[in-house]
């Protein structure tokens, strides 16, 4: 069987609510630790990617064009 979905993200939930009840503890938290990892990686990401571009643009206003020499 060959799992489809985006990012594996449903194979990743299924799997560690699996591994949680195997071990004792609610299946719900099996799905709830998968999306808090997703909600951190990605407010992260934002972060990073916002402290970039605004960088960039501060880089491109103190930059000049060089020039060919011919």
């Amino acid at each position: 069987m060959i799992p489809i979905s985006i990012d594996g993200s449903g194979v990743r939930k299924a799997t560690l609510s699996l591994a949680f009840g195997f071990v004792g503890l609610a299946a719900n938290e099996g799905v709830n630790v998968p999306l808090l990892f997703g909600a951190v990686f990605f407010i992260v990401g934002a972060v990073i990617g916002l402290i970039w571009i605004l960088n960039a643009e501060k880089t491109a206003q103190g930059s000049a064009p060089i020039g060919v020499a011919e």
